[in-house]
């Protein structure tokens, strides 16, 4: 089971597919972010954005993030200082350093919550992002899999509210 962006599947039956949440990309700094006394602004505007270099959370180990594609867009790039494979661990990063994080809103709730870092929202207009899940077709009908797929499935439903 894996759960991730959507993902075009080459006409395979083998694989199965529920969209479990929709949501929007925001943006952590750690409080007391120079960049923000310095200009002395509230709101995080796109060039201060992208003159900040970022950590970049995928489980992948090459390759953009769903932000860089929204930025490549619009012909713009950020500077990815750290790559790393957990929100968790990004968060408490952004929370000891001056780097930026960018995630879905609703991950930020629960990731960034004990270390309370500044959010602002993402600086670019954007399609709101998908999450979802993935499973092998021969385990379709497993009950102990189908009860875990729901509790995912619950839980994820559960944060957009």
């Amino acid at each position: 089971m894996v759960l991730d962006v959507p993902m075009p599947m080459a006409a395979s039956t083998a694989i199965l597919q529920q969209r479990v949440t929709r949501d929007r990309l925001i943006v952590l700094s750690r409080k007391n972010h120079p960049t923000f006394y310095r200009k002395k602004t509230k709101a995080l505007d796109l060039d201060t954005y992208l003159q900040q270099s970022h950590v970049l959370v995928s489980s992948r180990r090459k390759g953009f993030g769903l932000e860089d594609n929204e930025l490549n867009r619009e012909g713009l790039r950020r500077t990815i200082a750290l790559r790393c494979q957990h929100y968790f661990a990004a968060c408490r990063v952004v929370a000891e350093t001056d780097l930026f994080l960018t995630m879905p809103e609703h991950y930020a709730t629960i990731a960034n919550a004990q270390f309370d870092n500044r959010i602002d929202a993402f600086p670019l207009a954007t399609q709101p992002i998908d999450a979802h899940l993935y499973w092998h077709a021969n385990t379709d009908n497993d009950a102990a899999h189908a009860w875990l797929r729901q509790q995912l499935i619950t839980v994820m439903r559960g944060a957009e509210e």
